[in-house]
């Protein structure tokens, strides 16, 4: 079975609190990053949940993002995916932008970030923008861990 990434925006925002229940109803293993304090143990104990454990990395993009770094993760991840980096186990990048109340151009920046994205790996880098619905994210994200185990 797989396990999910929980990678995205921070910054108070609540989807991995909404998401965790649907993933543990669906018995889908996860890791979340986000802790009170960020210290070096933590700093390692993601990337070796990224490349050692997690075969695939939800990025989850909302209006309270403060920066571009989870772009840039997804970015990393997708190259790992495409040049069969044998450093990750990495297989899956999902990019799930939720619209709501972002600024016309900065929606258009992440949407050409997520276009790039999706052109370097068309099977294994998934875009889905949409209103955030947890319940049918945790299901796709079931569906996608049961056919990756069968690979």
């Amino acid at each position: 079975m797989s396990k999910v990434f929980l990678g995205g925006t921070c910054n108070g925002s609540t989807w991995r609190d909404d998401l965790i229940p649907y993933l543990e109803d669906a018995r889908v293993d996860y890791f979340n990053p986000v802790v009170d304090e960020w210290t070096e143990d933590c700093i390692a104990e993601e990337e070796r949940q990224k490349n050692h454990e997690c075969d695939i990395h939800l990025y989850v993009i909302t209006k309270d993002q403060s920066g571009p770094y989870s772009l840039c993760e997804a970015l990393n991840d997708a190259w790992m995916v495409r040049t069969n980096d044998e450093s990750s186990v990495v297989r899956t990048v999902i990019l799930y932008i939720v619209p709501n109340d972002f600024d016309e151009k900065m929606l258009d920046s992440i949407k050409a970030c997520a276009d790039f994205l999706h052109s370097m790996n068309s099977d294994n880098v998934i875009v889905i923008e949409d209103v955030y619905q947890p319940n049918e994210l945790a299901e796709y994200i079931e569906e996608l861990s049961y056919n990756n185990s069968n690979d």
